[in-house]
């Protein structure tokens, strides 16, 4: 995601495409498994 929006940035159209129904992939779960953000 990050380097679709460097290149968005950059000016060029960029399209995003998902297969489940929500973006994130696994980053988007691991709220749920450290709410905090302290894996350490």
């Amino acid at each position: 995601m990050q380097a679709a929006l460097d290149i968005a940035n950059a000016g060029y159209d960029v399209a995003l495409v998902e297969r489940l129904p929500s973006i994130g992939g696994r980053m988007a779960q691991l709220s749920d498994t450290f709410p905090t953000l302290d894996c350490a």
